[in-house]
């Protein structure tokens, strides 16, 4: 009897491990083997970019787009895959992998999918980090120890992702410094400069080295009187014309 074809509802195997057929990262004309979850029909970007990360099938194979159809294979890499990708990247280092992955990942959220618990990305010093310690840079002007989002990655996606801009971490900071300061002042009016200090232990704030409350304090005791106050309202409106 004709021996039959085996089914295709299981993934092929090569000396016991399961593959996928693949386009090569360079133009020869053979395949890149994957691990079929970490393959796709597409992709936003070219399969030399997400090479040796995620695989895309070979289009103009019938035979591979029916087995990875089989195997389940998604039209583009799930959102899921590319987190767990990035979280594997080496630590410490960031590679041109590493934020094509994190834009791809950008683009599966903007899709739709929902977005990983752990997600991390390249910063601008070439290390890759947990999300929520990276921030858009969008206050350059801004100095200080603050891990900013790789400049490859846009602002869109850096917010798709989870990052906090750096205007924002300020206003924050803004506000919980006014808020602390107001709940420190006594019933006579003065400011308890123990209880203004900022809630971060013996850790500088967030991209400044002083602590804004203390500034404001030393600048009102440098003006002595009220006097002084005045001949300063005085000399501001006269610079500014008025």
């Amino acid at each position: 009897p004709k021996p039959s074809s085996p089914p295709l509802m299981e993934p092929p195997r090569l000396k016991g491990v399961p593959f996928m057929p693949c386009l090569p990262p360079d133009d020869d004309s053979g395949a890149a083997l994957f691990l079929p979850h970490r393959t796709a029909f597409s992709a936003q970007h070219a399969h030399r970019a997400l090479s040796p990360a995620i695989g895309i099938i070979k289009p103009m194979d019938y035979t591979i787009k029916m087995l990875a159809e089989a195997c389940s294979v998604p039209k583009e890499p799930g959102a899921k895959v590319v987190a767990e990708l990035l979280c594997n990247q080496p630590e410490g280092t960031c590679s041109d992998l590493a934020v094509t992955l994190a834009v791809e990942l950008a683009g599966r959220i903007r899709a739709g999918e929902e977005r990983p618990a752990c997600i991390m990305v390249p910063t601008s010093t070439g290390t890759v980090e947990l999300v929520a310690q990276v921030y858009i840079d969008d206050a350059p002007w801004q100095q200080g120890n603050i891990k900013r989002l790789h400049p490859r990655i846009s602002a869109e996606d850096g917010f798709l992702l989870g990052c906090t801009s750096v205007r924002a971490e300020l206003i924050r900071q803004c506000e919980d410094d006014t808020a602390l300061a107001s709940a420190s002042i006594d019933s006579t009016g003065s400011m308890d400069s123990r209880k203004a200090a900022p809630a971060g232990g013996d850790g500088d704030a967030f991209g400044q080295e002083a602590d804004l409350v203390s500034q404001v304090m030393q600048l009102l005791q440098e003006y002595g009187d009220s006097a002084d106050l005045v001949k300063e309202f005085v000399q501001n409106a006269d610079d500014a014309g008025a």
